[in-house]
């Protein structure tokens, strides 16, 4: 079994712009730069002998190449607990069609995908028991992030290892969006 999802990756640019960000909280599980990314479709952990499905999945799939810009900075809590800090994505139509495309798709192959709405982000880092005064500061500090417009030409499938400290992310599969 091999924990999968589908994402889009920054170029190192706009990954070394948001390590930057990451700093200045005690407490916080701060995402790797080589870690970065936008998360498509979650597919939790999958089959080993559904990994060509996925392939082919990912290869159906044809909408045009577009541009991000990532803007502000944010949380996600859960409980009233922080749990996610995160780099957010200015509204792009292309984006929001690849997401719709890809989950249909996958879908339609009979893959089980999460319910909750799409909300465009990347994952900064995770707090484990930082003051709450902290991140409010933090945020209000990086409320004007802005990076970009970058050039999205693909989307990767991508396994998440677990190998000790963290998840470690290995591109499987890359998959070119049209121009």
């Amino acid at each position: 079994m091999a924990r999968l999802f589908f994402a889009i990756v920054p170029p190192p640019a706009v990954s070394e712009l948001l390590d930057d960000v990451c700093e200045g909280l005690s407490d916080v599980d701060w995402t790797d730069a080589a870690d970065f990314h936008l998360t498509l479709a979650f597919l939790g952990e999958v089959s080993e002998r559904h990994l060509q499905d996925l392939v082919d999945v990912g290869r159906t799939v044809r909408t045009p190449s577009f541009r991000l810009e990532l803007e502000s900075v944010g949380v996600f809590s859960s409980r009233g607990r922080p749990r996610v800090l995160w780099a957010g994505v200015r509204k792009e139509e292309k984006l929001l069609a690849l997401q719709r495309v890809l989950s249909r798709e996958l879908r339609q192959a009979g893959f089980e995908l999460e319910q909750r709405k799409f909300h465009p982000h990347l994952t900064l880092g995770r707090p484990d028991d930082c003051p709450a005064d902290e991140i409010s500061d933090w945020l209000g500090r990086h409320l004007s992030l802005r990076a970009g417009p970058f050039g999205v030409f693909e989307f990767r499938l991508i396994s998440s290892q677990r190998p000790g400290h963290g998840p470690r992310y290995v591109t499987l599969e890359r998959f070119p969006l049209g121009v």
